[in-house]
C-alpha cells in the first residue's frame, strides 16, 4: 500500500541452496557468515584517516572506489567521512560495527515458499557485481517474475555512472508506471 513500484539496485538477494546456509549460520551465529557476506570485509576495512586528503589519496585507487565518479567520489569524502573528536583526523560517518551488523541480517528466507510481489518490482544489476555471476537475478526471475536489467560497472554502479543510473531509473519508473 505504500508503494506504487520498485526498483532495487544490485540487491543482496542471495538465493537457492547459498540462502539456505546463510540461514544456518545467522541462526547459529557461526563465524562462516561474515564469509558469506561483506562483514567479513567490512570488519577488517579501515576506518579512521589523517585527515580527508590522506583518505582520499588511500581510497581512490582502491577497487571499491577507482571506478566511483570523480563527483561521487568527492562527495563520498566529503559526506560518508566526519571529524573525529577522540582520535583527530576523520572517521567513518557510519561506524564499521554498525555496517558489519547490518551485512549480517542480509535476508537469508528466500529459499522458502513465497509470494509473487503485489507491485511492479524491477532489478537492475551489475554486470561486475557480486551476483549476477553466482545466477541470483536469474532465479529471482524464476521464482518472483521479477524482471532485471543488467549494466555495466561493479556493484557500486550507481556511483561509478550516476547520470545514466539515473536515465535508466527514470525510464524504468514510466515503463512500471504504464
Amino acid at each position: 500500500e505504500l508503494f506504487s513500484q520498485m526498483i532495487m539496485l544490485d540487491p543482496p538477494m542471495i538465493m537457492g541452496k547459498e540462502a539456505f546456509a546463510l540461514h544456518i549460520a545467522k541462526t547459529f551465529r557461526l563465524k562462516a557468515l561474515d564469509k558469506m557476506s561483506p562483514a567479513g570485509l567490512s570488519k577488517r576495512r579501515r576506518d579512521h584517516w589523517d585527515s580527508r586528503e590522506q583518505a582520499a589519496e588511500l581510497l581512490r585507487p582502491k577497487g571499491f572506489y577507482q571506478d566511483f565518479d570523480a563527483d561521487c567520489f568527492q562527495a563520498y569524502i566529503d559526506y560518508a567521512l566526519q571529524d573525529d573528536p577522540i582520535r583527530g583526523g576523520v572517521e567513518l560517518t557510519i561506524p564499521k560495527r554498525d555496517e558489519v551488523a547490518v551485512f549480517r541480517t542480509n535476508p537469508s528466507l528466500w529459499w522458502l515458499p513465497q509470494a509473487k510481489p503485489k507491485i511492479p518490482v524491477h532489478l537492475v544489476v551489475a554486470e561486475k557485481g557480486p551476483f549476477l555471476a553466482r545466477k541470483f537475478p536469474q532465479q529471482v526471475q524464476k521464482k518472483f517474475g521479477i524482471p532485471f536489467t543488467v549494466v555495466d560497472g561493479g556493484h557500486m554502479f550507481p556511483l561509478e555512472q550516476p547520470d545514466q543510473v539515473a536515465s535508466l531509473l527514470k525510464q524504468l519508473i514510466q515503463q512500471q508506471s504504464a
